[in-house]
């Protein structure tokens, strides 16, 4: 399910991630390595895919036509594996939703807060504070008064109250 996160994934392709797969003896659009990548585990059944139109569809079809395990050779496997740590190298903030620092005193939603910036991080979407607000409705990172609970709770060992003041400074910068 969500195997192309939300269509995110294919919709701000790192330049890396273009680059590499342009350059690959192999020609397949990222969304056909995302789908290719699951249906080489023989434990993988079915693949959930949304689709927004017609083309992605059939597309998704076309595919699906010859998905089957075991396809994907060594460097298939280490063209996937770099494209995952391009991505992942694009999201700074290691929380894992644990929500153990929660809940804060002032109100912030701080795994959320890290999630918004991962993503912003991850695919370089532009935000603004009306943004986070219409889409989050949480209380803003600067918000944060640096009591340091959050940070006793979290098993990540994340300095909190540091990283709201580079979620606010960040998200407010576009």
């Amino acid at each position: 399910m969500e195997p192309l996160r939300g269509g995110s994934i294919i919709n701000n392709i790192p330049p890396e991630v273009e680059k590499l797969l342009s350059e690959y003896p192999e020609k397949r659009s990222l969304v056909e390595w995302c789908f290719r990548w699951l249906y080489d585990m023989p434990e993988v059944s079915v693949i959930l895919s949304g689709t927004s139109a017609i083309e992605q569809l059939k597309d998704n079809l076309r595919v699906f036509a010859v998905s089957q395990p075991n396809v994907m050779s060594e460097e298939d496997m280490e063209l996937i594996h770099t494209i995952q740590k391009i991505y992942e190298s694009k999201a700074n903030i290691a929380c894992t939703e644990c929500k153990y620092c929660m809940p804060c005193p002032q109100g912030l939603d701080i795994p959320n807060l890290f999630k918004l910036y991962n993503q912003y991080q991850l695919f370089n979407k532009p935000m603004n504070d009306s943004l986070i607000y219409q889409r989050s409705r949480m209380v803003c990172a600067d918000q944060c008064i640096n009591c340091g609970h959050c940070k006793r709770h979290c098993p990540q060992q994340l300095e909190i109250p540091d990283l709201m003041k580079i979620v606010h400074r960040e998200l407010m910068r576009h």
